[in-house]
């Protein structure tokens, strides 16, 4: 069962690097298409169209942040402090509708006894 957990989180890690990786290259696009375009003033005034580009930015800050996190958390270590971890980025793959079906079952596995044991000699509670 740890085994494939393992597989499971590691397979949701990869999935999720490309999200964001799809993400942060829209943020940028946007932002792109934002300079270097000149939309219609009567339709965008130009205040609203510099909050756009704040709110692109720090989606694309946001989306390197979280790559990060993943990346730092997607080789196993055996700690329960990694574990622990791993849990909160799984259950922040919960929060999306696409990642939710695949994420629900797998945070169950993953706060089962053998994968927490596994990941800590000594048995801990959540």
């Amino acid at each position: 069962m740890v085994d494939l957990a393992l597989k499971q989180y590691r397979f949701y890690c990869f999935i999720n690097l490309a999200w964001y990786a799809i993400f942060i290259l829209l943020c940028i696009f946007s932002l792109f298409v934002l300079k270097t375009g000149s939309p219609n003033p009567e339709i965008l005034p130009e205040e609203q169209i510099s909050t756009i580009r704040v709110i692109l930015l720090g989606g694309a800050v946001y989306g390197w942040i979280l790559f990060a996190v993943t990346m730092f958390l997607m080789k196993p270590v055996r700690s329960n402090k990694w574990w622990l971890g791993a849990y909160i980025n799984i259950c922040l793959g919960i929060t999306t509708c696409c990642l939710a079906p695949f994420c629900i079952p797998m945070a169950i596995k993953w706060n089962s006894k053998e994968v927490k044991d596994y990941f800590n000699n000594q048995s801990f509670e959540l």
